[in-house]
């Protein structure tokens, strides 16, 4: 898979057609964002990232996750460890949406993406820390 964001990144779980592009990024502790795609970059070593290990570049304790397209009735859920964090259902016309996830950087991270009951979109980064 491509590695730029840019790159559709939709799984289609049922016939319906979804347009979506999801993209997730390093938000440093400085403020700045990476370039670097985390949710579809599986060559990243993502390990404590939070002392800016592995591929970080600098400490990070956050990532910013973007959805982009039709959005209309897509519901977003994020587990980041054992915190499940569930977005209201988007309403008819949004394309565009942009969240925070703060803690990040040892945990797993799932992002679902669901239309109705049916997963639309799922993956994973796989942040990691120890010795």
């Amino acid at each position: 898979m491509p590695q730029n964001s840019h790159a559709k990144n939709a799984v289609v779980a049922t016939a319906q057609k979804v347009d979506l592009i999801v993209s997730a990024h390093l938000v440093y502790n400085d403020g700045s964002v990476s370039r670097l795609d985390v949710l579809h970059n599986d060559t990243l070593a993502l390990w404590n990232t939070p002392a800016g290990g592995g591929d970080a570049e600098q400490p990070s304790g956050k990532v910013q996750l973007n959805l982009q397209g039709d959005l209309s009735g897509l519901g977003v859920t994020v587990c980041n460890g054992n915190r499940k964090t569930v977005y209201p259902t988007f309403p008819s016309g949004k394309r565009a949406f942009v969240t925070i996830i703060n803690n990040t950087g040892c945990e797993v991270i799932t992002v679902r993406i669901t239309n109705q009951q049916n997963v639309v979109y799922e993956k994973q980064i796989n942040f990691h820390c120890g010795e």
